[in-house]
């Protein structure tokens, strides 16, 4: 996955059928912090200010402009009344109204389309850093990054078989030093009873002087 996604990044093309899939249990920005970045960092903006710059020279302006003073005409022969209303500001609030409930704007549609198609690339490499950026932030680590528990998981799974081996060796040395001190005590204490014990083995009374402490 790691390796895809370097490949990805490399390549430098945006193509949302090569992103590789998180893992679910990552916690992701919302598109909401992401859009919000975006326009922060003055991206919508230089596009917004891109396409008016290329749109105003363009045919499709031209075009624009033309089908709006012909529909224009059309609605105002259509109702006299236009003329008639209370204020210049009213009027033009019902003509734009009018304007866009038909399909003048679809050169203005088409004409954006085509910018984002022709965009598309560097603006999704964009978001998609951003993404990668804020991801990073949330999760501590880049996205398909492995996490430290998959990367140490055979190496730590060695060492916890190896570690278990060395506590039952431990466990064992331990038991078997326990058992002779036992013994040991065992025999210390065996031998200071019979070294104090008033009568000898066969029952005969000890003399003075043979009673020994140890």
């Amino acid at each position: 996955m790691e390796a895809t996604y370097k490949a990805f990044v490399e390549n430098g093309i945006y193509d949302e059928s090569l992103v590789p899939e998180v893992d679910p249990a990552d916690k992701q920005p919302s598109e909401t912090a992401i859009t919000t970045t975006f326009k922060k960092r003055g991206h919508f903006d230089n596009y917004r200010k891109q396409f008016f710059s290329e749109f105003e020279k363009s045919e499709e302006a031209q075009k624009f402009l033309t089908e709006l003073k012909d529909f224009m005409q059309k609605e105002l022969e259509r109702d006299p009344e236009f003329y008639d209303k209370d204020s210049t500001a009213k009027t033009a609030s019902l003509l734009e109204g009018a304007v866009e409930r038909s399909d003048v704007y679809r050169t203005i549609e088409n004409a954006v389309d085509k910018f984002l198609a022709e965009h598309k690339n560097e603006m999704g490499m964009t978001v998609f850093n951003i993404w990668s950026e804020m991801f990073g932030d949330i999760n501590g680590r880049k996205p398909y990054e492995l996490k430290e528990k998959e990367k140490g998981g055979k190496a730590g799974e060695g060492k916890d078989k190896d570690g278990d081996s060395k506590m039952e060796d431990e466990g064992e040395e331990g038991r078997i030093k326990k058992e002779n001190e036992q013994l040991t005590l065992s025999g210390l204490r065996g031998a200071s009873e019979s070294s104090i014990s008033p009568v000898t083995d066969d029952g005969t009374p000890r003399r003075a002087g043979e009673v020994k402490v140890y």
